[in-house]
């Protein structure tokens, strides 16, 4: 079935939709038993002064791309002017939102980001709140079976998967590599990769010994992000008609406007960790 109504929402291409009375958008196969066996929450988060409509387009383009794996949320909690709230109160509406759509289905085993522009650190707050680490009892038991699997760490009470963030200021809002050219095809406003494979414990260095706080801040940084795998991706649109909209194209926020962008939420996809 590819157009027409479904029951608890439309259904468009093989892939159904619903929309709550507030404003949240959720997508799924419309294949029963793909939808059934899909256990991977995506959470979408919009930037500033946004709406769940914003991440419309990706969601469905996931869905269609992983049926059976991926059931996606877009978020509502901070539309429009509530995004102006702050990111630790947009964060904490966040959190709360997730354990709603969590508890609502109790199949769901894992759980992945993606975020836009502030949406991404909202997201990263959310995630703080959510996070639970292992059982130190269970890590520490002395007799524990050593085939026994490892306790692990959760966000929300599901396993964490990927967290990605489209045009997000982690760092500030400075362009970088915003000039360079493009020679892959199938991606071509992807202008470079960069990854950073996760290292062992025993790969870490030793931490220095210093009186600044403000190193020793910088240190555990530099070494939690040294505990994961990631990956840093430089898009441009430089070439393109809708440059200065470069913001809203890379998220394909309306898909009449900013279809040019599909490339890099297929980059997305193509890359996503299930």
């Amino acid at each position: 079935m590819e157009n027409g109504t479904a029951q608890n929402g439309t259904v468009h291409n093989a892939v159904c939709s619903s929309q709550s009375a507030n404003g949240s958008c959720e997508v799924w196969s419309c294949n029963e038993s793909d939808s059934s066996s899909a256990d991977h929450l995506v959470i979408m988060v919009h930037g500033i002064l946004g709406s769940s409509n914003d991440w419309k387009y990706a969601a469905e383009r996931f869905v269609r791309n992983l049926p059976d794996k991926v059931f996606v949320h877009c978020s509502e909690k901070n539309m429009y002017r509530l995004t102006l709230d702050g990111v630790d109160v947009m964060g904490e509406r966040l959190a709360q939102e997730v354990l709603e759509v969590i508890q609502k289905n109790p199949n769901l085993q894992k759980i992945s980001f993606v975020a836009h522009s502030v949406g991404g650190l909202v997201a990263r707050y959310a995630i703080g709140r959510l996070y639970r680490g292992p059982r130190e009892d269970d890590a520490e038991e002395p007799n524990a079976n050593p085939n026994k699997e490892q306790p692990r760490a959760t966000i929300g009470g599901l396993e964490a998967v990927n967290f990605i963030t489209v045009a997000t200021p982690h760092l500030g809002s400075r362009g970088n590599k915003q000039w360079e050219d493009c020679l892959n095809e199938k991606y071509p406003h992807v202008v470079h990769e960069e990854h950073c494979k996760a290292c062992d414990e025993t790969d870490l260095a030793e931490p220095f010994s210093t009186d600044d706080k403000f190193d020793k801040i910088e240190e555990e940084l530099v070494t939690g992000l040294s505990r994961v795998s990631w990956e840093k991706i430089d898009v441009s649109f430089h070439t393109s008609r809708l440059r200065l909209a470069a913001h809203s194209v890379i998220q394909v926020k309306d898909e009449s406007m900013h279809i040019e962008g599909a490339d890099v939420v297929q980059h997305l996809i193509d890359h996503f960790v299930l």
